[in-house]
């Protein structure tokens, strides 16, 4: 006898079953070129300093990291690297103000319940820095026959604007999953297939700032009173706003990936 929760997840297994939109996220590990150009960034810019935020193990740290903050202590990782356990959703970081040179957080803040919070710390402690999320496009599909919108745990689509280079922040709402039969919905979703397809850096969305550059200095804003769907007449500009994050993040990725000595091959670590 199937339970109402073994119900609802059929339901979504067999829609998006239905309409071939299951796609695999081996675009969404780590991108081996990026990783390359910030490694010489640093060491061409004497950025000795460097804050690892939530990366989770050895095996996915920012190979220059000096500092660690995390949920908890990593044993394989080597004594020489300092570790520091933080709540980061509700503790400010143990740091003095622009105590590091460099900062690096890849996929953290949308699993945060406040990562406004965490962003205005990071700015606090260091000079430059890097943050890289999930897509919009990438949360708007499922994939790796998981049939919800991205990933369960995930709050928030993020995305950058190149005019102003600011992150943006989208709660991500639950009910997008009963959006699904929407004939707008459907057009945002082909483009997100689009999106991907395209390449695999679009598979995630790329946020720098710096103290030194006049424009590339840190700003957020989180859209929320603004776009959330309170009343069935607001799902729309709520889907427009998510049509046009993903346009933005698409246009801010490509001209990151073009203006740094990044090769277009695409390569990703397994």
């Amino acid at each position: 006898m199937l339970n109402k929760l073994s119900l609802q997840f059929l339901f979504f297994f067999l829609l998006h079953c239905s309409k071939g939109i299951i796609l695999p996220d081996h675009a969404l590990h780590r991108n081996v070129e990026i990783t390359r150009y910030l490694v010489d960034l640093c060491q061409e810019n004497h950025l000795n300093r460097v804050l690892d935020l939530g990366p989770g193990g050895f095996n996915s740290m920012f190979p220059l990291a000096t500092h660690i903050v995390d949920y908890r202590i990593f044993p394989e990782i080597p004594t020489l690297i300092e570790q520091y356990v933080v709540d980061i959703d509700q503790e400010r970081l143990p740091f003095p103000d622009k105590y590091f040179d460099f900062v690096y957080s890849r996929h953290v803040l949308e699993d945060l319940h406040n990562p406004m919070g965490i962003f205005k710390e990071l700015v606090r402690v260091s000079k430059v820095g890097y943050i890289e999320t999930p897509s919009p496009a990438a949360e708007f599909v499922s994939h790796d026959n998981y049939p919800f919108l991205g990933f369960v745990h995930h709050r928030f689509f993020l995305y950058s604007n190149i005019s102003d280079n600011t992150l943006y922040l989208i709660p991500k709402y639950s009910v997008l999953e009963y959006l699904q039969m929407d004939a707008y919905f459907q057009q945002i979703t082909d483009k997100a297939i689009d999106l991907l397809q395209l390449n695999n850096y679009n598979w995630n969305n790329y946020y720098v700032w710096s103290d030194f550059d006049p424009h590339h200095q840190p700003n957020y804003k989180i859209l929320q009173h603004e776009v959330g769907p309170y009343d069935l007449r607001q799902l729309a500009t709520y889907l427009l706003t998510i049509d046009r994050a993903m346009e933005s993040s698409a246009e801010a990725t490509h001209g990151f990936v073009s203006s740094n000595p990044i090769h277009n091959d695409f390569g990703i670590e397994r």
